[in-house]
């Protein structure tokens, strides 16, 4: 906290001050005042007014101060998209303390290093993602306030705020492997929106959706724009964004907009299709996009779609607040070439050599900026700072690192970069960052990555490295390639996640020994494909061979199989939009976001022929014939009561036949891990419904909890459930063998009483990190749900001793599986041997996924379906 407001002393001469106006926070507060009725949010239908945002947001502004914030006081915003981070933003202007945005489906890694970064004072989140920010931090859950939150003062807090103060941090990929937070003060803010306001003349009758993630500088222009102006901001779900029929018909109710053109794409493609005329969108007056380069073409989209709209591209970056340039898209001619425009009012840009020389027109070289926008720096980086922002002619420059142009009349053209950073559809990547978590991944000696073109003319993310080799099968080729993969994703956020990877013997270097980037191979399919680990299943049905030939257009790969999952090969989320307005094209529905992001190409063909309600024509009379029992198998669903008082919840999945050989009983974790796995198991469900095998899940009482509220629960009760589970299913499937899945708590239950049970196999599956956390998480998890156990009581019921580092691998370790390993024991475990016998087997911790994360089942539930189907 006091580094922040030393590092705001100490670079306030170097910050160009607008003394004229209000703070952005007063302005909105003069708003309120002037028009209270006024509607200023929307979010998912629901409004709040401008009286109730200001009221809202002084409640919280005075709960900080009560809590210490003030001036330089860091507080991170943790939030889902809702009115609550306009109102926290706000709250903490309000304070004059500094905003630190930060995106909840980062990975932890990522998270703990920017808060370890910024120590913040406080963390303003929602309850159920204050587990990913530990518990070394302060935190206020906005959705569960502390008592007497209700009866705080709702008056505007009279807080003195210097404009040289800090009000925000927002973080960007860095170049030392970890991010860095831009620093921007209270001058730069109230700059950066008044530019904004006048040059595009916003004003209180104008409606503004945000599209952006909050995590990024560019949304500040959405959230506070329509604000000071007294305009009304629509707050969307990141669903919202992403889904382009939804998008459009919230652009017809907008009157401007800004959108990276990677998101711009997919509408444009939407609305060119299912829209006759463009009338819709007459009340859109502005449009604009950058954030990346912005085609020529989609220009002229956007001139003919919003054809009352002017048509802006802008240009620059959060160290210059967000805006330098602007260009006006001329609509008395076509374009041809995309200009960045010029600068802002009070901003100066320069094309300048490497000796800091201006150059004429025409002539490439490095494009720099002078003014009120320019920021205070880096934090806690103060090298870097000096390097990037840089005194000439008395004028404090920051160094964009971009290359290009100035033509005769002073438009600018940026063409490129003079470093190693990449856009990826808008997003800031430095390859120095990703190359840095790519060296520290298990087996990896050396590595790099690059940025190449994909086929739908966006680039992807290369990883090329150079791994201690095991062997050069394609399934340890695959196993290699799958643990770099998981282990970025546990330190990158999604878009920085190398799509493809390409495995070297050496990297090629040139005749200086340095890295030869030029000579680095471009990625082949199987360099995609490397990740699955699996043999391509060519499709069988039409529908699947439709489905197969939309991805291998979209992706540019030779091959699509069956068991392909379509982010695996080089998707990303703009293509899904893509796939999707495809595939409503051809079967006339879409398919959702989040079954592209998470399932294979044969269930995305079963989840379409189940729409379609019948086989494709081409279909043969069997294969279609098999198709469809097999899909209205899968979709048989029964739900029922049993057990004790009927207490039990059970859910059969699939069809109960005289013919039936074998069912599955899955044993589920308890509370909240229960709740985060369900998507995984009722996949796991499908899969095996889809083979012809019956399952049933169970829980208490339909809550999806397999423990319930009961005060009095306790291992024997759950153990005593497990065997009433067994006895329902054995029941309903009377002669044939059943098998088990046990997860977490459920394996070590289901492992305990297996001895009573004439279970055919068992298969336990364990989503842990490390086994240090996973018995202190477990540990804690108990007591909680536990009421009135002391704090380690159950373990002292369980096991004497209670568990401890020293037992990792040993005693207790045994007993929990890990690395989706499966254990067989059939008749009667090994022909009576006890379970601990049996389990008495080595086992590695291993991290398969955070089961809540943006992708909750990478493949999970289908290896878990292979390991209950293979033959013991």
């Amino acid at each position: 906290m006091r580094r922040f407001a030393q590092m705001s002393e100490a670079l306030s001469s170097f910050v160009q001050t607008d003394p004229a106006g209000a703070h952005v926070h007063e302005q909105v507060e003069a708003r309120a005042a002037a028009e209270p009725a006024q509607i200023a949010l929307e979010f998912c239908g629901q409004c709040l007014s401008y009286r109730e945002l200001n009221r809202r947001a002084n409640q919280l502004a005075h709960k900080l101060v009560a809590l210490g914030v003030g001036a330089g006081c860091p507080v991170v915003v943790c939030l889902e998209p809702a009115f609550e981070v306009v109102i926290a933003l706000l709250a903490i202007l309000k304070a004059g303390a500094v905003y630190v945005p930060l995106d909840p489906s980062y990975p932890e890694a990522r998270i703990r290093t920017i808060l370890d970064d910024t120590r913040p004072k406080l963390v303003v989140t929602q309850e159920h993602l204050s587990r990913k920010l530990g518990q070394e931090h302060a935190t206020l859950t906005l959705d569960a306030p502390p008592p007497g939150y209700d009866q705080l003062p709702d008056t505007d807090p009279a807080r003195p705020v210097r404009p040289e103060q800090t009000a925000y941090v927002f973080y960007t990929s860095g170049t030392t492997g970890a991010p860095k937070g831009v620093m921007a003060s209270y001058a730069n803010l109230r700059h950066y929106l008044r530019v904004a306001q006048e040059r595009y003349a916003v004003e209180s009758q104008d409606v503004l959706p945000a599209l952006a993630r909050f995590s990024f500088s560019i949304s500040l222009f959405e959230l506070l724009l329509p604000l000071v102006a007294g305009g009304k901001l629509v707050i969307l779900e990141r669903e919202h964004v992403l889904d382009p029929a939804r998008l459009a018909r919230t652009l017809e109710q907008v009157t401007l907009f800004h959108a990276g053109p990677s998101l711009l794409k997919g509408v444009v493609a939407y609305v060119r299709r299912h829209y006759a005329g463009f009338a819709a969108f007459a009340r859109v007056r502005h449009a604009s996009s950058g954030g990346d380069m912005v085609p020529p073409e989609l220009l002229e989209d956007l001139k003919e779609i919003f054809a009352n709209a002017e048509v802006f591209v802008i240009y620059g970056s959060s160290e210059i607040s967000c805006m330098g340039c602007t260009y006006p898209v001329p609509r008395d001619r076509r374009v041809t070439k995309t200009y960045v425009g010029r600068a802002f009012d009070n901003v100066i840009v320069r094309v300048l050599d490497d000796a800091g020389n201006p150059l004429p027109a025409g002539i490439v070289g490095e494009i720099q900026f002078a003014g009120s926008g320019v920021t205070q720096g880096y934090l806690n980086r103060p090298e870097l700072t000096a390097e990037k922002f840089v005194v000439r002619d008395g004028a404090r420059f920051y160094r964009t690192g971009d290359r290009g142009r100035l033509s005769e009349d002073g438009w600018l053209e940026m063409l490129g970069r003079t470093d190693f950073q990449v856009k990826l559809r808008g997003m800031r990547v430095e390859l120095a960052e990703v190359e840095h978590a790519l060296r520290r991944a298990p087996g990896v000696r050396d590595a790099v990555a690059s940025a190449k073109d994909a086929a739908d003319g966006e680039k992807i993310l290369v990883a090329y490295v150079v791994t201690e080799r095991e062997g050069d099968a394609q399934d340890e080729k695959s196993a290699r390639m799958t643990a770099i993969r998981r282990y970025l994703s546990e330190q990158l956020p999604d878009y920085m996640v190398p799509a493809a990877y390409v495995e070297l013997a050496a990297l090629p270097l040139n005749h200086n020994l340095k890295i030869d980037r030029r000579a680095l191979p471009e990625p082949q399919e199987s360099d995609f494909r490397a990740l699955s680990g699996k043999s391509v299943r060519e499709p069988r049905t039409l529908t699947e061979s439709t489905l197969a030939y939309m991805w291998r257009k979209l992706l540019g790969v030779e091959r699509v199989g069956l068991d392909d999952n379509f982010f695996e090969l080089g998707g990303h989320s703009m293509l899904a939009v893509m796939l999707s307005l495809e595939v409503e094209e051809a079967f006339g529905f879409r398919l959702e976001g989040m079954d592209i992001l998470r399932e294979p190409l044969e269930i995305l063909a079963s989840i379409c022929d189940r729409r379609l309600g019948s086989p494709r024509p081409s279909e043969s009379a069997s294969g279609a014939s098999s198709t469809r029992e097999s899909i209205a198998s899968a979709e048989r669903v029964e739900i029922f009561y049993f057990g004790r008082a009927a207490s039990l919840y059970g859910v059969m999945h699939g069809q109960v036949e005289a013919a039936t050989r074998t069912a599955v009983l899955i044993c589920g974790p308890v509370g909240q891990e229960q709740v985060r796995a369900r998507f995984v198991l009722s996949q796991l469900a499908k899969r095996l419904a889809l083979s012809g095998i019956p399952s049933l899940i169970f829980d208490y009482f339909g809550c999806g909890d397999s423990l319930g509220d009961s005060h009095e629960v306790e291992r024997g009760r759950w153990q005593a459930d497990i065997v009433e589970a067994y006895a329902e299913l054995a029941r309903r499937v009377a002669g044939a063998r059943v098998r088990a899945v046990g997860v977490r708590l459920g394996a070590l239950l289901l492992g305990q009483v297996a001895p009573e049970l004439e279970l055919d196999k068992l298969v336990f599956w364990d989503p842990v990190r490390d086994g240090a956390q996973y018995f202190e998480e477990l540990r804690q998890m108990q007591n909680r749900y536990l009421r009135g156990t002391a704090e380690l009581g159950l373990w002292r019921r369980w096991r004497d001793p209670p568990p401890s580092n020293e037992l990792l691998g040993t005693r207790y370790a045994r007993l929990v599986w890990s690395e989706l390993s499966s254990l067989a024991l059939p008749d009667l475990l090994a022909r009576g041997k006890t379970a601990s016998e049996c389990l008495e087997l080595d086992c590695g911790w291993h991290d398969v996924a955070r089961l809540e994360d943006v992708i909750p089942d990478v493949r999970i539930s289908s290896q878990l379906a292979s390991l209950v189907l293979e033959e013991p």
